[in-house]
């Protein structure tokens, strides 16, 4: 991790993704006990093939299997977008609208203000300020036409909600939850400021 990475970083893996990694072990033997040529199981297999053609069943096996229904328990205020996959997500900025993908093309956070709050940007500066690469996070002033309430969000490189913040939380809120994600997730250059535990 270029040294960046906070303490303790890398154990959070384990801890997120035990849980799916169960799921996914569940999923995979029930898969092979469909396949079972059993009679018994013929008729499980008829009533799959029945639930199957209902939209809603078939968007939850395919987030199932996609692995964009998992949601992690992560550290920090609590919003219902925190630990969450950033799916469909689309920022216009000045260079029109971006997918998400795009952002984090490169394997960098982004930090997305979506109300133009000045604590945003603020925070993300004091971060930067003293940082050998502030690159690693993505700084993106735009909107998010399906969430119109947010002032902001932090998504990891692999998708999801680190931070969340709604325009109706006040200011020290917000450049406090802030602060702490970018230290949690993006690292600092002291090691004395505060992370999540």
């Amino acid at each position: 991790m270029n040294g960046w990475a906070p303490e303790g970083l890398l154990d959070t893996y384990d801890r997120e993704r035990q849980a799916p990694a169960r799921k996914v072990l569940a999923n995979t033997r029930a898969q092979i006990a469909l396949m079972n040529p059993d009679p018994y199981v013929t008729l499980l297999r008829e009533l799959f093939e029945d639930l199957m053609r209902k939209e809603e069943v078939n968007r939850h096996v395919a987030e199932m299997l996609s692995g964009v229904g998992v949601r992690y328990g992560l550290p920090g205020p609590g919003h219902r977008l925190l630990g969450d996959f950033a799916r469909d997500l689309a920022v216009t900025a000045g260079e029109g609208t971006v997918p998400l993908p795009e952002l984090l093309r490169r394997g960098t956070f982004a930090l997305l203000d979506l109300s133009g709050r000045p604590e945003i940007s603020e925070v993300y500066r004091e971060w930067a300020g003293p940082i050998a690469w502030p690159g690693r996070v993505r700084h993106v002033v735009g909107r998010w036409e399906q969430e119109p309430a947010l002032a902001g969000l932090l998504v990891r490189p692999d998708g999801y909600v680190a931070w969340a913040a709604d325009k109706d939380a006040s200011p020290a809120r917000i450049a406090e939850g802030l602060r702490a994600a970018l230290a949690a997730w993006a690292g600092t250059g002291d090691p004395s400021r505060p992370v999540f535990k």
